[in-house]
């Protein structure tokens, strides 16, 4: 399996370990089971904790479709750094290090723009993020589909990262869904109805409406 492993059972061990590979710790998401007990992650730690309601088995697969898509599209996709492994002689997997994505999360700056009462420069300014970033998720997603690899995830929002000029991000891929590509393709489809929706809205009001029929979710 690609990847390095990290030995760790608290966040002061993991954060020594990004330091000796040459991580900032604040740079960095874990992503890890949130059954899993790991002292000062998330609290303490600048680690950035992020539930995994899985298996062991769930996490590694993650972790590996991750991998395949960073190789696909390292641009557009997050850099998977390692799998964080327990010290006890039968050591668990308790989750994986990816690096932290730039920007806002889609689902951050939709919730944003439909509820925070802002000047018209700040709407139009946020409505054309969200119009440009939509267009280059089209974009990265064809690429990403042609070489034969899905997310398979793409209507949760925060798995969507966007930063300046509108560059796209992808984090937290769907490891078990049949067909990737298939799902990317009709999650494609609905932001062009959302899109086409949005851009052609003339009112605040109304563009706040227009963001209800999007099936998607933040978690």
């Amino acid at each position: 399996m690609k990847g390095k492993i990290i030995t760790a059972n608290s966040g002061e061990r993991l954060d020594s370990a990004l330091k000796s590979m040459g991580h900032d710790p604040k740079t960095v998401f874990f992503k890890r089971d949130s059954k899993i007990t790991f002292n000062n992650c998330g609290e303490t730690h600048e680690v950035i904790t992020k539930c995994h309601p899985g298996t062991e088995g769930s996490i590694v697969e993650e972790y590996k479709h991750l991998y395949r898509m960073y190789d696909a599209d390292p641009r557009h996709v997050v850099r998977p750094i390692a799998l964080v492994m327990s010290e006890e002689p039968n050591a668990k997997v308790l989750g994986y290090v990816m690096e932290r994505a730039r920007g806002q999360s889609l689902g951050i700056l939709l919730q944003y723009y439909a509820h925070s009462a802002r000047t018209e420069v700040e709407k139009t300014e946020s409505k054309e993020m969200i119009l440009l970033g939509i267009e280059s998720l089209d974009v990265v997603v064809t690429r990403l589909n042609a070489k034969g690899v899905g997310h398979g995830d793409l209507l949760v929002y925060n798995n969507i990262f966007i930063g300046a000029a509108a560059a796209v991000q992808l984090i937290d891929p769907a490891y078990d869904v049949e067909d990737a590509i298939k799902m990317d393709r009709m999650s494609i489809e609905e932001y062009r109805k959302f899109y086409d929706t949005l851009k052609g809205s003339v009112s605040y009001e109304a563009d706040r409406a227009c963001l209800e029929p999007l099936s998607g979710g933040f978690t």
